[in-house]
């Protein structure tokens, strides 16, 4: 199934840019922020992020920041930098967090994110599994590459890709890709039961 959606996608010509620009015109309102299904998935995350270490944040795709918010209210954390595609997705990222002055956005993709420094947590959610196949371990090794303690993702992951998935949703197997690159000492994972999500924390260094 995995490859006929890789054929589907090459044929359709999924194209991140395109469809996130357009999508994040209305995504903040066709997901309220306070669904019974975020609750759970925050309340799930919150309770693994509390045995971590970490003070600078680096999260990839915070949407409307949903999470971002999240994070910054429950943990003390010295420096945090949000990306997102979406300008309008931004926009309301900067309105829920405005109370905060610890933070900073950049707008743009990760394939193109530049930073100067290493992150104690590079963190996404529902990001990655928008990366189409052939991008994929390319995005995750600089995700890596960009963190000195900890890379969290939480995304969709099944052993059987769903024939109804969304031609913008793809699985791809975390674990496998975290454990090629040579700088990952370890990978975690739990699943959430949540929208069929999955936890991946991969390790890095000598922890």
């Amino acid at each position: 199934m995995v490859n006929i959606r890789k054929f589907w996608y090459s044929i359709f010509k999924y194209e991140p840019k395109k469809f996130w620009l357009e999508r994040g015109k209305t995504f903040y309102n066709d997901n309220p922020y306070n669904n019974e299904s975020y609750k759970q998935q925050e309340q799930k995350l919150l309770d693994y992020l509390y045995g971590l270490d970490f003070s600078t944040v680096l999260e990839v795709g915070c949407g409307f920041g949903r999470i971002t918010r999240l994070l910054l209210d429950h943990f003390n954390i010295k420096e945090y930098l949000a990306t997102e595609y979406s300008p309008d997705l931004v926009k309301h990222a900067m309105k829920l967090t405005a109370d905060f002055g610890n933070i900073q956005f950049r707008t743009g993709m990760i394939q193109e994110l530049k930073v100067e420094k290493k992150y104690d947590l590079v963190f996404g959610t529902e990001v990655l599994q928008h990366i189409p196949p052939d991008k994929i371990k390319l995005v995750v090794d600089k995700l890596v590459n960009m963190s000195n303690k900890h890379v969290i993702n939480i995304d969709t992951y099944v052993e059987h890709t769903p024939k109804n998935l969304a031609r913008h949703v793809f699985v791809h197997n975390y674990g496998e890709i975290y454990r090629k690159n040579p700088l990952v000492a370890n990978v975690n994972h739990i699943r959430l039961d949540i929208m069929d999500h999955t936890i991946f924390h991969a390790l890095i260094g000598s922890q």
